[in-house]
């Protein structure tokens, strides 16, 4: 990823993402109509999609997220058709996920971070 240090490459993996089938109404703040597109994958720092046209790192956006409303953001990256979106503010992601399926994000399910003994497997 060339302009990218390993550090915000980092930060940039950290956040969990979930890939769903969200539209995102994409608004130039310099250029004219807005875009409509779909998300490929989201995080609370920024999300991945798809756009006809090439940007610069950098260029201020405003995003339409149903749940969310209207997001500030820059470009993070552009490459092949894809452009990386990092928001200005961290967003909820249990909003999106409510918003579209009309229920409760299931944020109870917790999954355990200690290993299962298993017959025929030696623990350490």
């Amino acid at each position: 990823m060339a302009g990218t240090t390993s550090e915000e490459e980092a930060e940039r993996r950290l956040a969990a993402r979930k890939a769903m089938l969200l539209l995102v109404t994409i608004r130039y703040d310099d250029l004219e109509p807005s875009v409509n597109s779909r998300v490929l994958d989201i995080s609370r720092g920024g999300l991945r999609t798809t756009l006809p046209v090439v940007l610069k790192r950098g260029h201020p956006l405003r995003l339409i997220l149903k749940g969310i409303g209207e997001v500030r953001a820059k470009v993070a990256w552009c490459r092949k058709g894809e452009v990386g979106i990092k928001f200005d503010k961290p967003i909820s992601l249990e909003t999106v996920v409510q918003a579209l399926t009309g229920a409760p994000a299931a944020s109870h399910i917790q999954f355990s971070k200690t290993a299962v003994p298993r017959p025929g497997f030696n623990m350490r």
